[in-house]
């Protein structure tokens, strides 16, 4: 309960760790390696975390359908930049793609000879979309990531719309690379928005 409280109040703990911090703990005591076959599982202790972090911040709930208002403070910067570049229903299917990219991260992509893009499912498994896409830039050593997407499905029509996004946030640049796993969908729409680069 102490490492879910402690977990609740800082942000930068991702909650699956916290679990592994908690097991290893008791294996490391033999008075409690017993009481390891009662510890919550990976993702019970992650949705605690996740409910005290919405109650502790009074975050809105997590919508239950497409007919959703993002609240102000989730489209700007904690600056007061622009952060959401695009909300947009995809044509003929249920579901909005939500696109975010701080001024920041425009800079960084359209300065970036190259990109690096992709999902994560993890993240969304709790909310109606069904992946986060996220691209990043490599600056010296360093990946950081510039652009995010909440897609609703993997579809053609999906990432035709992100995409759209993308370019938004590109203005009239173009990477020269991207770099993304062979996903037939994502690489179709980057030759179509981004004919110039190679894939």
């Amino acid at each position: 309960s102490n490492e879910v409280q402690e977990a609740a109040k800082n942000p930068l703990v991702n909650p699956r760790s916290v679990h592994q911090k908690v097991a290893n703990t008791m294996m490391s005591d033999k008075k409690l390696a017993g009481s390891l076959a009662f510890l919550p599982t990976s993702s019970t202790m992650a949705k605690q975390i996740q409910y005290q972090r919405r109650k502790s911040l009074k975050l809105p709930p997590v919508p239950k359908d497409w007919d959703f208002t993002i609240p102000p403070e989730f489209c700007t910067t904690s600056d007061g930049l622009e952060f959401l570049i695009g909300d947009t229903k995809v044509p003929e299917r249920p579901g909005r793609v939500l696109s975010f990219c701080s001024p920041t991260g425009r800079s960084l992509l359209a300065s970036a000879e190259e990109v690096f893009g992709d999902g994560t499912f993890e993240l969304t498994s709790c909310t109606m979309f069904f992946q986060l896409w996220v691209a990043c830039v490599k600056i010296n050593k360093v990946v950081v990531p510039c652009f995010y997407a909440f897609l609703p499905t993997k579809e053609l029509v999906t990432y035709r719309v992100m995409f759209t996004h993308m370019k938004k946030a590109l203005g009239d640049n173009f990477p020269s690379v991207f770099h993304v796993d062979f996903e037939a969908a994502v690489l179709r729409c980057i030759e179509e928005t981004f004919p110039e680069s190679h894939v």
